[in-house]
């Protein structure tokens, strides 16, 4: 079966609800915890480089404030990489993709798989769940 992603033409509820179905699953509408917006402003707290997604960022910084983070060694462009799955990661160093993931739950911040429209594939972005954790995007949803 190929992925719902890749089809050039719209699929359709019905479609996958069947598919669902077939699965033993149900489909459900979800949201993240401080939607409303369909495309909130980027949150401006930490100072976001060039090509970086904010909303992941922020969620990089937010971990790092914590002491946790810093006895571990993180540095903020590997623990984003780690986090966000880069294949050349996982491939080279699992045990430390691992960690990160860890450090990620513990804290709170989960990884969500989200379909990108430009490069035609999934990836993983990073949500914070605590109470000050800026609002998201749509495409991010927590299962």
């Amino acid at each position: 079966m190929s992925r719902a992603e890749d089809d050039h033409t719209d699929t359709g509820i019905h479609t996958y609800h069947q598919l669902a179905a077939a699965c033993g699953a149900e489909l459900a509408l979800t949201t993240t915890p401080h939607s409303g917006e369909a495309n909130p402003a980027p949150p401006t707290t930490y100072r976001t480089p060039a090509q970086v997604d904010p909303w992941d960022w922020d969620a990089i910084c937010w971990i790092l404030d914590h002491d946790r983070a810093l006895e571990s060694g993180w540095t903020p462009h590997v623990l984003l990489a780690c986090l966000r799955r880069q294949p050349h990661r996982v491939k080279t160093n699992r045990d430390q993709v691992e960690r990160a993931a860890a450090l990620a739950r513990v804290l709170g911040v989960q990884q969500v798989e989200c379909h990108d429209a430009k490069t035609g594939k999934t990836i993983t972005r990073l949500v914070r769940t605590d109470e000050q954790a800026p609002n998201y995007p749509t495409n991010r949803v927590i299962a």
